[in-house]
């Protein structure tokens, strides 16, 4: 600058031309010819003046080169205006540089300047932070739930730089519940405030549809082709604990023989829980037996079998009755415990001798004859057709008779 200034003071004249304006797209080839001055009293017909810029350390300068006879401008660099606009030598919204020039003529300076817009080249696609997120959503959400998004980026401005985005459904990842909840989800986006978020719009019910997958396009305003880039997400339903256990049988009987070795299946009961994990794994306990019999059956809290823990006796119980409950692992709000009886009845097996039990009268003068037929004899019930029965009356025939003598 102090250059300059010495230099003027030996001028008889300064001039300033109009300003000048002109667009050029980003990134022409090194050497495209944007502009050639033609400034009236720099140029005459035995001579011609120089051409060059006012301030060589300016850093738009750097980009440019002026032919100082000709003054015509080419790119010296390939201009990027999205780096142009990082590095803030012009506003983002309109890349906008001034080249001022001068023209010396014969003691004569002329200025000149140049307002040069950099408009934006399509050459950047929207671009997302991942290619795809996995996003864990509980079932009983309410309707109107945001998942927020992170919105892609653009490096491209105006038209060319983001316009929108599209959410595509697509097949659940389970087979069993394919288009079980279509359009679950919908996508709000919010230009002004750059906010990206799924929207639910219907009740998730993770026994009937366990993840939903989508994809979303963001695009940009490109012509003649917009260029798009995607996101694919997958959103797993996670379970609560909204379902109880339910038995196969809620009512079971067995018969079971009274020779039963211990340690032997009695019963095996099951109850089957819609949710998962947790809330769908059902433990099992005895809530009450009858008649009390501490110890003589065990259940299996994880698979619900019932064996036998005590010797049976059909002679002293002849039946059990037994009330098994049911109940999940999850969380108890919304889950109610399910309740199954089991009845045993035991089976007499032949494990004991016949019992015959005599009474006789103990007048010894009713006589033999009245005396046996009065005789009283008990046997079980259960004693099979033809069973020989053997009774030794000797003595107790001659002990009468010595009486009757």
């Amino acid at each position: 600058m102090l250059q300059l200034l010495v230099f003027i003071n030996f001028l008889f004249l300064v001039s300033s031309a109009p300003k000048q304006s002109i667009h050029i797209i980003e990134d022409l080839p090194i050497g495209t010819s944007i502009y050639t001055f033609i400034t009236d009293g720099c140029k005459t017909e035995n001579s011609t003046g120089t051409y060059r810029f006012v301030d060589s350390q300016k850093n738009s300068n750097d980009f440019f080169l002026i032919d100082p006879y000709t003054g015509r401008v080419i790119t010296k660099k390939l201009i990027d205006r999205d780096d142009f606009c990082l590095r803030r030598m012009c506003s983002c919204s309109k890349c906008e540089i001034t080249l001022e020039v001068i023209c010396v003529h014969m003691g004569q300076i002329y200025f000149n300047d140049l307002s040069v817009v950099i408009d934006d080249r399509n050459d950047h696609a929207p671009e997302f932070p991942k290619s795809s997120i996995t996003i864990d959503v509980l079932e009983n959400v309410p309707i109107g739930y945001l998942i927020p998004l992170d919105v892609a980026i653009d490096r491209d401005y105006g038209i060319n730089s983001i316009q929108g985005y599209k959410l595509m459904e697509e097949n659940s990842t389970n087979k069993s519940s394919i288009n079980k909840i279509p359009q679950a989800f919908q996508i709000e986006y919010s230009q002004k405030n750059d906010l990206l978020a799924l929207r639910l719009m219907k009740i998730l019910d993770r026994e009937s549809c366990d993840s939903l997958k989508y994809v979303i396009q963001a695009y940009d305003g490109g012509q003649p082709q917009a260029l798009i880039s995607k996101l694919n997400i997958l959103i797993n339903i996670l379970d609560v604990n909204d379902m109880s256990p339910v038995f196969d049988q809620s009512d079971v009987r067995v018969l079971l023989s009274e020779a039963t070795s211990i340690g032997s299946l009695v019963a095996r009961v099951h109850a089957h829980d819609g949710d998962t994990g947790l809330n769908g794994l059902v433990y099992y306990t005895i809530v009450s037996l009858d008649p009390p019999s501490n110890g003589t059956f065990t259940l299996s809290k994880e698979t619900g079998e019932i064996r036998l823990a005590k010797k049976l006796d059909y002679e002293k119980e002849k039946a059990f009755r037994m009330k098994v409950k049911a109940q999940d692992n999850g969380p108890q709000q919304g889950s109610i415990a399910a309740f199954a009886t089991i009845d045993i009845d035991l089976k007499d097996e032949n494990d004991n001798h016949p019992l015959i039990t005599t009474t006789f009268n103990d007048d010894p003068t009713s006589g033999v004859e009245n005396l046996l037929n009065r005789s009283i004899i008990r046997i079980r019930e259960n004693t099979p057709n033809g069973t020989f029965l053997i009774c030794n009356y000797s003595d107790i025939i001659s002990s009468i008779e010595k009486k009757k003598n």
